[in-house]
C-alpha cells in the first residue's frame, strides 16, 4: 500500500530569514526545529500551501524526499 506523505511544516528563521519545511506534526511537538544554515530557531509559519510549491520547489521536493526515505528505513 502506497503511503502518502503529510505536508510540510513551514518555518522561518528569525536570525537569517532563511525559510525551511519539516514534515510531520512531530517536527515541531516538543520544539521548533533549528535552521539547516545557522542553527537559530525558527518561527512557525504554518502548513506548506499550493503555492509554496510554486514559490520554494525544491525546498519542498527535499522535505517530501528525505520523509520519503525515512518512511522507507521503517518498513526494512
Amino acid at each position: 500500500m502506497l503511503k502518502i506523505a503529510p505536508l510540510p511544516i513551514k518555518f522561518e528563521c528569525s536570525s537569517c530569514h532563511h525559510l525551511y519545511m519539516h514534515v510531520g506534526q512531530q517536527a515541531c511537538a516538543r520544539h521548533y526545529p533549528s535552521c539547516p544554515d545557522c542553527g537559530a530557531h525558527g518561527r512557525l509559519l504554518g502548513n506548506a500551501e499550493a503555492m509554496d510549491a510554486l514559490k520554494y520547489p525544491r525546498t519542498l521536493i527535499k522535505s517530501y524526499f528525505k520523509m520519503t526515505l525515512q518512511m522507507l528505513d521503517k518498513i526494512r
